[in-house]
C-alpha cells in the first residue's frame, strides 16, 4: 500500500518537474507561460475613498523610491505625502552608540 502511494507521489512530482522546466524554458525565451496572471500597476487608496492607478504622472517619487518604499506607500497612516516629507527630511544623530545606531538604521530605512 505504501509503495503504491510513493509511486503515485513520485509520478506526480516528475510531472510537476517537467511542467516547471517548460515554464522556465518559456520564461528564458521571453514568452510568458499561458498560466501566468496578467500584471497590472498597483492600486493605491485615494483620499476620497476611490482607488486610483499608480502612474508616474501623479507623484514625485522615482521608480527606485517607489520600489523601495512601496510598503510605506500602501499604509493608510503613511501614504504618498508623508513618504515625500520623510524623503525630504534630515536628522542629526549625535553619537551612534547603543541607541543612536538602531535609530539611524530605522530612519535610513524609512527614507530620512
Amino acid at each position: 500500500m505504501a509503495s503504491i502511494d510513493l509511486a503515485n507521489e513520485n509520478a506526480a512530482l516528475k510531472a510537476r518537474i517537467l511542467e516547471l522546466q517548460e515554464e522556465l524554458r518559456s520564461l528564458r525565451c521571453g514568452n510568458p507561460p499561458a498560466t501566468a496572471e496578467p500584471t497590472s500597476s498597483p492600486v493605491l487608496p485615494a483620499s476620497n475613498g476611490r482607488a486610483t492607478s499608480w502612474t508616474a504622472e501623479n507623484h514625485g517619487l522615482t521608480k527606485q523610491q517607489v520600489e523601495r518604499y512601496s510598503r510605506h506607500l500602501l499604509l493608510p497612516s503613511v501614504g504618498l505625502a508623508a513618504q515625500q516629507r520623510l524623503c525630504q527630511g534630515s536628522v542629526l544623530i549625535v553619537g551612534c552608540g547603543g541607541l543612536g545606531c538602531p535609530a539611524a538604521l530605522y530612519l535610513a530605512a524609512a527614507g530620512v
